[in-house]
């Protein structure tokens, strides 16, 4: 069959515009983050990419694949690989990876529109869903902030695996879902939400789904053999543990606060915080009684919905599914929230919000959808410009919650980076008052005072930091160099001994550092 001419094709998009509705999801996007481009690498950034050997040699696909151990890209092969792609093509040059990021956030846009129109929404509410979705403030962090591409990836493969499963292209859900079990954690709810949706929307029960389709549940079901040894490998180990001081059921408890957290910036995002180091932690159900109502009504309601076979059930499971593995029992301890984490469950909050409202307005749905999805656009602007500078980035977070400790040590990173000492002793002086335990504050401290000179200080706040973490390699150097500008040179070969067991090159580094300083 030929395809219809030019002429024809312009016919049907003036006949019918829901056809050229997943278009504008592209410059919808391009408007939107145009201006991140040229932001820097932040935070884990750093850790992940910039000073990341692992990524830098596309050749050794080994390390590549199994390295990263202990930063974002731990236990995540498929993210390491583009990010390694990258690397190879421009280096260090940040536009490259946001353009992928882009990217990667248009298809999943497009992905969203093409999965509600095939479930029988209406062409202008999945189109409407899927617009307000790519230009939604809390996807920013997602999108502009680059090693959290996870995020992204993650939600590609989980788009995918159910719209391949949609259209009937079995062997390309299974793979999707392999690839996102190599992407992020999360994507350990997808085969159920497959099934849900089968049971929901394609069969006539969940029995009949799992009896008609065995093979595709069987191949789903295995890709979670690939997630347990990713877990098995034990990547991450300092951020993700049961043996914290934050239990499971502490962190379990807290969730209720974080998830409705969530749906409020769902609702309307603002303020939005890169980094929530200071969540307070429950100390009991009685903490979070109100919101551990609303979210156990709404789990309920879900649970009915699904056995019900009801729409909105599946919209429901969506949300919690994926939710899971970060806001249920294992402890994130150096997150217990992240505005990231919602990239995916966001689809099901609009979706619902959106079906609701044309229920209750009609035709006055539709110019409400534009409104928001304009305010919601100029928001995600504004927003991507705070992250044009690391000091930018972190002085909104320490503007927006000025009892983060962490964040109050980044600014001052950001601040030292760009020579000014001062600032940064005041904000490194103000994350100890606000944590006196918090060791990579000192470990800073103790690093600027010795910039400065000011040898004696930066051995007090050294040998503090020390005290809390005696695996802080480069504390244990700066305290060395320290004791070496004072002319100490047998507590600088002491600090020497004990650096080689951490960090051999670092030691060695030292040694040398002491002999030329001896003639």
């Amino acid at each position: 069959m030929k395809a219809p001419r030019l002429e024809t094709r312009r016919q049907l998009w003036f006949t019918d515009p829901s056809k050229a509705i997943p278009v504008a999801v592209v410059p919808a996007a391009l408007a939107v983050y145009s201006n991140t481009f040229f932001n820097p690498f932040i935070f884990d950034d750093l850790e992940a990419i910039v000073a990341n050997p692992d990524i830098q040699n596309l050749a050794e696909i080994g390390d590549v694949l199994g390295g990263s151990a202990q930063t974002p890209l731990g236990g995540r092969p498929v993210v390491a690989l583009t990010l390694a792609v990258n690397y190879a093509l421009a280096g260090a040059d940040v536009t490259g990876y946001h353009a992928v990021n882009l990217l990667v956030h248009v298809l999943n846009g497009l992905l969203v529109f093409g999965i509600l129109r095939r479930s029988s929404v209406a062409p202008w509410i999945a189109g409407a869903v899927a617009l307000i979705w790519v230009v939604h403030p809390l996807n920013s962090e997602a999108v502009g902030y680059v090693v959290q591409r996870t995020e992204l990836l993650v939600a590609l493969f989980f788009l995918l695996t159910l719209y391949c499963t949609i259209r009937g292209w079995y062997a390309a859900a299974v793979a999707s879902c392999l690839l996102g079990m190599g992407s992020k954690e999360v994507m350990a709810g997808a085969p159920i939400a497959v099934l849900v949706y089968d049971g929901t929307f394609l069969s006539r029960s969940f029995g009949e789904a799992l009896r008609e389709r065995r093979r595709l549940y069987l191949g789903l079901a295995s890709t979670w053999l690939v997630l347990a040894l990713l877990v098995a490998s034990g990547p991450r180990a300092e951020s993700v543990r049961f043996d914290a001081d934050v239990t499971a059921g502490t962190y379990l408890t807290t969730q209720a606060t974080v998830i409705v957290h969530y749906l409020r910036l769902s609702v309307w995002p603002d303020p939005l915080v890169v980094d929530y180091f200071d969540w307070p932690v429950a100390s009991g159900l009685a903490d979070v009684l109100p919101a551990a109502i609303l979210v156990c009504t709404l789990l309920g309601l879900t649970a009915w919905a699904v056995y019900r076979r009801i729409a909105a059930g599946m919209l429901g499971a969506w949300f919690f599914l994926i939710l899971a593995p970060t806001s249920s029992v294992v402890p994130i301890v150096t997150e217990l929230a992240a505005e990231r984490r919602m990239y995916l469950p966001l689809i099901a909050v609009i979706t619902f919000i959106l079906v609701a409202a044309h229920r209750a307005l009609r035709t006055a749905t539709l110019p409400l959808a534009c409104a928001v999805g304009l305010v919601f656009g100029f928001m995600t602007i504004q927003r991507n410009m705070d992250y044009r500078t690391e000091t930018a980035i972190w002085s909104d977070a320490v503007g927006t919650r000025p009892g983060n400790a962490r964040a109050h040590n980044n600014l001052a990173t950001a601040w030292l980076k760009e020579g000014h000492a001062e600032e940064a002793i005041r904000h490194l002086t103000e994350a100890i008052r606000l944590q006196p335990g918090y060791a990579d504050a000192r470990h800073n401290l103790g690093f600027t005072y010795h910039v400065l000179g000011r040898h004696h200080e930066a051995i007090r706040e050294l040998e503090i930091a020390l005290a809390l973490d005696r695996t802080l390699a480069q504390a244990r150097y700066f305290l060395a160099a320290a004791y070496l500008a004072l002319g100490d040179r047998a507590s600088a070969l002491e600090q020497e001994s004990m650096l080689r067991a951490l960090d051999p090159p670092l030691a060695e580094a030292l040694r040398k550092r002491i002999a030329e300083a001896g003639g």
